[in-house]
């Protein structure tokens, strides 16, 4: 099974950087964009040592069209990716988030608070602006979220609509709470 959707992780001394991935284009294309995605992870992180989620997507942004030889004509693959990229520091309990056309949400206390990724992709666009970084502290039970679109666009119920965001953010709040065993559970049971 090969698919457009992946996650990625790298555990230094002091961070944990992950990477969750939506690429476009359906089947071969997609998995083909994984393929790129996880080596450019590879080489920008790993090999490079960049660990700022901002300086991450734009890397892998000017590596893609260099990639693919995206240059803004109508007749290329304009093939990119959503992203999310989360570096947490153990020690200081700070959170570093950079999205594409992706959000992180995170539950406090029972409230929500969205940091709001980029509305661009990685890949071809004319990107004049570097992607966004937000910082926030952590504290003790804080419950972090970042997705694709793969759950809130899964067609089903008594209507055979999408689920979509909204729905799928109340699923959500309805249990952070509860331990993450049962999190799996309650979102495979409503998944199917």
């Amino acid at each position: 099974i090969i698919s457009g959707d992946f996650l990625w992780s790298y555990k230094t001394d002091e961070l944990i950087i992950i990477a969750l991935i939506d690429c476009t284009g359906h089947g071969v294309p997609g998995a083909l964009i994984s393929m790129l995605g996880v080596t450019f992870l590879n080489e920008i992180v790993v090999s490079e040592g960049i660990t700022n989620t901002s300086m991450i997507l734009n890397r892998m942004s000017h590596k893609i069209v260099d990639a693919l030889s995206q240059k803004g004509m109508m007749e290329e693959v304009h093939d990119g990716m959503d992203a999310s990229i989360i570096s947490i520091n153990l020690e200081q309990m700070t959170l570093r988030y950079s999205g594409a056309f992706s959000s992180l949400y995170l539950f406090r206390d029972n409230k929500l608070i969205k940091l709001q990724g980029d509305r661009r992709p990685v890949g071809y666009i004319e990107f004049k602006r570097d992607f966004t970084s937000h910082e926030i502290n952590l504290e003790r039970d804080d419950i972090i979220y970042v997705f694709t679109d793969g759950y809130p666009d899964q067609f089903g119920g008594e209507s055979g609509s999408k689920l979509k965001n909204n729905s799928f953010l109340n699923l959500l709040l309805e249990i952070h709470n509860k331990p993450m065993v049962e999190h799996k559970k309650i979102l495979d049971l409503t998944f199917e």
